[in-house]
């Protein structure tokens, strides 16, 4: 809302219920000064987003600290690369399975409530991988992670629609899902740290990874269910005038999109679902999912590959990587972090380091996020934002085989790094686009739909990197290039995407109709108003609602020539 609108319906209340008589005075003494929605804003930013932002942080570390497990972890278990890359996507079946129903489920009981009951449950599903001892258990585990995560991402982007309006929602869940880089960022050195525990109390280093990490996340989903606000009207961080604002605020704005998109206010699911705005993002994230948790899971091995002697290149005989299975003795290139003719004191030593050099790629991802999402909203603007960034990433993927075999693993590295900084930083433009043609509970749901498209990716990705990476005579070459593709596709589609790529702020709200019945006088009023300050005020306020109702509205910008409107 407008700042200076704000404040002279502030003035114009207060100077209303003053004109109304003896007790109209003492009733505008009590009102408070208007609202100042920067203020709020901070307020909410400071409480909502540390919270979700650690929330994230757990979830990615119990996602994928498999990752960093890896490195011993499938040496014991004797799993070769297409066995890891299958348990890594195992999670994503259940995790896609189980998001709608957990979408629902967390509408009727609240964010903290609903995510609190899923976080102490992957936890001590987390916790359990220590005691893995087998190929069946260890695909059960991934199986029932991703059931109780199912709830995570759904949950807080519901719960941060209850605060930010449209335009505001995507930076604000962009600084949250920069979780998904920075877990990896902050995960590498804790994975380095917890893995050279190895042997402590009888426990593989990779047992106390897991046993640590799940145990945390246990006690933060207490903490959360205590702490985090479950609505605006119970948001304890802000005043009560506040929290009245806020309130109708978002009222205004779930109304104002539901005009503007023609959207009924309450449609069936699955009318939702099959929204063609809603299937077209759902394809789009599919793609780019595969690829950011194909690289999620494998980044460890690639980074011990790219510098133990290039498997990356797709050198024959580099199929096999020590950090896959370490009976593949046989191959040739293999070696990397865990070569079998390494001590136990080099191997370990060898994956503490991958592991740290594991977190530059993720660190250039998280800024890559939130400058992009600052970016988009200055601009308002959403295809450009998302989709130029991720025909970068397919470009610096496609170049990275060929700049290791020309130049060596350090340009590489390099590459490796950009098409991570520039793949994730689509976040903040495209996961606000739900809110833009979706309005209220509809657009969570919408959200819930195209994330669990994304979890069936998340299970292509990490399954097609694994049978790839156990070629013989293929590297990781031919599974860069598969990711490459993946990406243009995407990228060109997010361009071309046929639906409105910003949305104008919506028309300030108004209490208790004050400003409507301004606003429907005619201009000539100005002459019967009464004299001095409060009439001025009074015009001034009507003309600028009359200016934002004029520029309410929505427009399509498709970037390609050609492209239609809507």
């Amino acid at each position: 809302m407008d700042g200076s609108v704000m404040q002279s319906r502030g003035s114009i209340e207060k100077r209303g219920l003053a004109a109304g008589g003896d007790s109209g005075g003492s009733a505008a003494a009590e009102l408070e000064a208007p609202v100042d929605a920067a203020a709020v804003q901070r307020k909410l930013d400071r409480h909502l987003i540390p919270w979700l932002f650690a929330l994230g942080v757990l979830c990615y570390l119990d996602r994928t600290n498999l990752s960093f497990a890896a490195l011993e972890l499938n040496r014991d278990l004797n799993l070769s690369c297409a066995t890891y890359g299958l348990g890594a996507s195992l999670f994503f079946v259940s995790y896609a399975a189980f998001q709608m129903p957990s979408t629902m489920v967390c509408a009727q009981l609240g964010a903290p409530t609903w995510l609190a009951i899923n976080i102490i449950a992957w936890g001590l599903v987390a916790a359990s991988f220590a005691l893995a001892s087998s190929v069946p258990v260890f695909l059960t585990l991934r199986f029932l992670l991703g059931a109780t995560e199912a709830a995570a991402f759904p949950g807080m982007y519901q719960h941060l629609s209850l605060f930010y309006n449209e335009k505001k929602l995507g930076p604000a869940y962009a600084k949250v899902a920069s979780c998904t880089a920075l877990a990896q960022v902050v995960g590498a050195p804790i994975a380095a740290g917890i893995l050279a525990m190895d042997g402590v109390g009888g426990l593989k280093g990779w047992q106390w990874l897991f046993l640590l990490e799940g145990a945390a996340t246990v006690v933060f989903g207490v903490v959360l269910r205590l702490c985090l606000a479950p609505s605006p009207a119970k948001a304890r961080m802000l005043s009560h005038e506040e929290r009245e604002w806020l309130q109708q605020e978002q009222d205004a704005a779930r109304a104002a999109t539901a005009a503007v998109s023609g959207t009924r206010q309450r449609r069936g699911t699955l009318s939702i679902i099959r929204d063609w705005r809603v299937l077209y993002l759902s394809a789009c994230w599919l793609l780019i999912a595969a690829v950011m948790f194909g690289l999620t899971f494998f980044i460890p091995i690639i980074v011990g590959a790219l510098f133990s002697g290039g498997a990356v290149s797709g050198a024959a005989g580099a199929g096999h990587h020590g950090a896959c299975s370490a009976s593949s003795s046989s191959g040739g290139g293999g070696g990397g972090s865990a070569d079998p003719a390494s001590s136990p004191q080099q191997q370990q030593a060898s994956s503490v380091l991958v592991a740290l050099a594991a977190a530059i790629p993720f660190l250039a991802a998280a800024a890559g996020m939130n400058v992009n999402a600052r970016l988009a909203e200055r601009a308002n603007e959403r295809h450009r934002h998302a989709g130029v960034p991720i025909l970068l990433a397919a470009a610096t993927m496609a170049a990275l085989p060929l700049a290791l075999r020309l130049t060596g693993p350090g340009l590489a590295f390099t590459l490796l790094s950009l098409a991570c900084g520039f793949c994730w930083s689509f976040h903040g433009p495209f996961f606000s686009w739900p809110a833009v043609f979706l309005p209220g509970e509809q657009a969570s749901i919408g959200f819930s739909f195209i994330n669990s498209m994304g979890a069936v990716g998340g299970f292509i990705g990490p399954w097609m990197l694994g049978l790839l990476t156990s070629r013989q005579d293929g590297g990781l070459a031919p599974a860069f290039l598969a990711l490459a593709a993946f990406l243009a596709a995407a990228g060109t589609c997010l361009l071309l995407f046929p639906a409105p790529g910003h949305l104008t702020a919506a028309p300030p709200e108004h209490k208790n109709g004050e400003l409507d019945g301004l606003a429907d006088r005619e201009d000539d009023d100005k002459d019967g108003l009464e004299c001095g300050d409060a009439a001025a005020e009074q015009w001034q306020a009507r003309q600028q609602y009359r200016q934002q109702q004029q520029q309410h509205e929505v427009e399509c910008q498709p970037i390609l020539p050609g492209g239609s409107r809507s």
